[in-house]
């Protein structure tokens, strides 16, 4: 049986990775403020929707405001109303998380986390990720991971450009004896620079095209029609846009095919938000393929260092480990880090906090 280790990265991963110069998803405001860009001219229409529907202000520092929670409110709203401005205040807001993400990278000297974890991917090796930055992008690209070469060639217009591309149709395949077990990178909530025309009558509305955009602060537009392309990023809510872009669909049909098919998950700085349904269905793929034979967690919530006595936090591993409890996992296989730094040195909560892993067992 081939060893193929699926990761799950949320955004503590790409904090973790920038050393806190990435934005959470709670302090996107109070960047966007030190980088000086809270006076333009598209971020009254936010702040207005944000007093309006959440009570809350962007520019006071105490009201933390959830930005996917905020995307998603917007994409409720666009889908039951049909006034424009809806539409017009989720660009607005999109074009400043990628100007926000992208002014953020330019400032990120020295990346240590993400070139140490990408030298340790093996071509089978997948990685599924609901970071909206590029900074793992880059890296696999500037490492030559065929992770990255099959990210563009599967899901992206870039390669339909090339002429010398020879057309042909993959047949289909078994996924208990004949599947696929080269790596992906799977970006299931889009990307910063991820561009696509919204113009159905155009014959390449809704592709993919990744567009480096810091050699130009100049709109783009569309190569077909010339009409505005558009950032693509997917807010986490239940309608994942599957219709509207086949490339979503596509992406999250390969992360279910590796979350089945893998014997290591490793689920680095991703919480699994309670309304997040779909990410949970994902995980539970695992169920079908009854493969899995080890599970990692890295994340600062795996140990409670609040009370007198640091101990494990149950109910944030059990959320994970109840999903395939009955599949008879071996808990001895079930390994705990507080940060990624500790995962690199092999230093487990255990051995880092003196813990006893046999009565973590107990009481899994």
């Amino acid at each position: 049986m081939e060893n193929k280790k699926t990761f799950i990265l949320g955004a503590g991963s790409s904090i973790s990775a920038s050393k806190g110069k990435l934005p959470s998803i709670l302090n996107f405001f109070e960047k966007l403020k030190e980088l000086g860009l809270s006076k333009t001219n598209n971020i009254e229409r936010i702040k207005i929707y944000v007093e309006s529907n959440l009570g809350k202000s962007i520019e006071n520092k105490q009201d933390k405001i959830d930005i996917e929670k905020l995307l998603t409110l917007l994409q409720i709203d666009i889908e039951k109303s049909n006034r424009p401005e809806f539409s017009q205040i989720k660009e607005d807001l999109v074009e400043l998380i990628s100007t926000v993400i992208g002014k953020c990278q330019n400032n990120i000297d020295n990346d240590e986390d993400y070139p140490y974890f990408t030298n340790l991917l093996s071509e089978k090796d997948s990685i599924i990720t609901f970071n909206w930055d590029t900074l793992l992008d880059i890296t696999l690209k500037n490492q030559k991971k065929p992770q990255y070469s099959r990210y563009k060639e599967e899901f992206t217009a870039n390669y339909e450009q090339d002429p010398n591309e020879e057309f042909y149709f993959k047949s289909p395949y078994n996924l208990n004896s004949n599947y696929d077990l080269k790596g992906n990178l799977l970006k299931m909530h889009g990307s910063i620079d991820w561009y696509c025309c919204k113009n159905n009558y155009c014959k390449i509305a809704n592709k993919i095209f990744i567009l480096d955009t810091t050699e130009s602060t100049y709109p783009y537009k569309c190569g077909e029609c010339h009409e505005p392309v558009y950032v693509m990023i997917i807010p986490p809510v239940l309608n994942k846009s599957y219709n509207t872009f086949p490339v979503i669909r596509k992406i999250w049909n390969l992360a279910a095919r590796d979350i089945e098919i893998t014997n290591h998950l490793i689920i680095w700085g991703y919480s699994l938000p309670p309304t997040d349904f779909y990410s949970e269905w994902l995980i539970r793929q695992i169920r079908k393929g009854r493969r899995l034979k080890a599970l990692t967690i890295i994340d600062p919530s795996v140990v409670n260092t609040s009370s007198e006595t640091t101990n494990v936090r149950l109910s944030f591993v059990r959320k994970y480990y109840d999903i395939f409890r009955d599949l008879n996992i071996e808990k001895t296989e079930i390994f705990l880090y507080q940060y990624f730094s500790d995962y690199k040195e092999k230093i487990d909560i255990f051995q880092k906090f003196n813990i006893k892993k046999e009565n973590f067992l107990k009481n899994l």
